[in-house]
């Protein structure tokens, strides 16, 4: 299982899911995650998106 996750803008939670984010997805695939309303936590995952951003390891989706 791989994980994907969604900082919310404002830094304050993030979704860390094994959901795709199709309707295939879904709608038809049993999939688990957690919502973590925890800014420390957010935070820091953000940072360490960002850092891999800044060294050209992914690429920042618009």
């Amino acid at each position: 299982m791989h994980d994907k996750c969604v900082i919310v803008e404002d830094v304050e939670c993030a979704l860390v899911t094994s959901a795709n984010f199709t309707r295939r997805a879904q709608e038809q695939n049993t999939e688990c995650g957690v919502l973590l309303e925890a800014p420390t936590f957010a935070q820091h995952l953000a940072r360490q998106w960002l850092g891999l951003i800044d060294g050209g390891l992914v690429m920042e989706a618009s």
